[in-house]
């Protein structure tokens, strides 16, 4: 807890004024007369922030470049408010032969653009802001496709951004991507430019150039649409003072297992939050006036943040249509999250992006489930497929780590929107009205 007593300001001209830290770097003289003011031992400060007395000496005389980390400690117990990292940044840049480093000046701002409402996630934004900004912060955030966890990852790491002065960044794995997943090695190439760090010709050295570029360093990073723990493990920071969000639309067990990860698992919106969107997307009047409809519309699109967005969009540009009239020209209920000028952005191009990525197994348990039109039992399915009972569980349960499939005792259930995708694909039909 800061010291609730008043002391004379630790920065300004007075610093390298003093003539008895004329020898001292801006860092090193804050130090000092922080000490002074308190009546500390410079070694005593050191042991309180887990430093030892002669690196802390280095650091003050400018023999030793300051690190992100070494800013963290000594700020858990001095509580300077900035000064101490702004007066490292100043001396650090007359620190001799110092090796490559992650500078305030250069700090790459890589997140996208916060979304300006992220409806029906307050819950969930307070849940995680819980967690804190501490460094080693890990959030994998998973759910189905569509529930917006791109959009809540990226507003809560805008929150934690000012806390990581070496700064943010923004990798895209493309898990679900038509081309195939983003190769790791590439990612890794990303990254090591952003921080304006040589990159290596093997993924070996790549890992190993990650690694010593992020072991002492205070980075924020997100790692967006996961595939696997394969393609994650080599990408996350070594240093305990980065924080990684992660998002995924799989359970990623493996990482997960024996980590101090946190994890939030997105659901579909309630239905009230799913028509409050429509709402602002079309008016609560609108809303109001054909609640039926309304709530038609909800239902088809799975209480699907991305899915209601889309389709909020499509009619939206009728405003003086009913909504009724609007659903019955459509054969096609698909053309509800379509929008013209971006074919790949519609729910089916996604839908039909992440049906390909699965084995031939899950394709044909999503096929069966959604054509059964209800809930469903292991049993059931391993009687329409011929399957074994363990290999039908496996399915699946593989189903339900891909947020596909949803479990309630022993039966499994599917909401509408994907429902009615598995049932079409099976059939090999793209077109049918909900």
């Amino acid at each position: 807890m800061r010291s609730s007593h008043t002391s004379p300001p630790l920065t300004g001209p007075c610093i390298q004024q003093d003539p008895k830290h004329s020898e001292l770097t801006q860092f090193g003289a804050l130090v000092v007369r922080w000490c002074e003011n308190r009546k500390r031992k410079q070694a005593d400060l050191a042991n309180a922030a887990g430093l030892s007395p002669s690196y802390l000496s280095k650091l003050i005389r400018g023999r030793r470049e300051v690190t992100v980390a070494a800013i963290t400690a000594l700020e858990q117990v001095m509580h300077t408010d900035g000064a101490l990292a702004d007066a490292a940044a100043r001396s650090n840049d007359n620190v001799p032969h110092r090796p490559p480093q992650i500078r305030r000046r250069t700090a790459p701002a890589q997140l996208p653009p916060t979304v300006s409402t992220l409806h029906g996630r307050d819950h969930e934004l307070a849940s995680i802001a819980t967690w804190g900004p501490a460094p080693g912060l890990r959030l994998f955030i998973d759910g189905a496709l569509g529930t917006g966890k791109t959009a809540l990852a990226v507003t809560h790491a805008h929150r934690l951004a000012p806390t990581y002065r070496a700064g943010n960044l923004f990798a895209d794995l493309r898990g679900h991507h038509p081309d195939g997943p983003a190769d790791p090695s590439d990612v890794l190439a990303h990254l090591l430019k952003s921080l304006r760090l040589p990159v290596p010709d093997s993924f070996t050295d790549r890992v190993q150039a990650w690694r010593s570029a992020t072991w002492s360093t205070r980075l924020l990073l997100v790692l967006d649409d996961a595939r696997s723990t394969e393609q994650l493990t080599p990408l996350l920071p070594s240093g305990a003072g980065c924080a990684v969000i992660i998002t995924s639309r799989y359970r990623l067990s493996t990482l997960l297992v024996g980590t101090s990860t946190q994890t939030l698992t997105l659901a579909p919106l309630t239905r009230t939050h799913s028509l409050n969107l429509l709402a602002t997307r079309l008016g609560r009047t609108r809303i109001t006036a054909e609640p039926d409809i309304s709530n038609h519309i909800a239902e088809v699109c799975g209480d699907l943040p991305k899915a209601l967005a889309l389709a909020a969009e499509h009619l939206s540009t009728h405003p003086n249509v009913p909504l009724e009239r609007l659903l019955s020209e459509h054969e096609d209920r698909w053309e509800l999250t379509k929008i013209t000028d971006n074919a790949d952005g519609s729910m089916h191009a996604a839908l039909d992006a992440f049906y390909k990525t699965l084995p031939p197994d899950h394709q044909r348990a999503w096929h069966l489930i959604g054509s059964i039109d209800r809930t469903t039992t292991a049993e059931e399915i391993a009687v329409l497929t011929g399957w074994a009972p363990g290999h039908t569980r496996s399915v699946l349960e593989g189903l339900v780590l891909a947020h596909l499939v949803t479990r309630r005792d022993s039966t499994y259930d599917m909401n509408a929107l994907i429902r009615k995708w598995g049932s079409q694909m099976g059939t090999g039909h793209q077109r049918g009205s909900f």
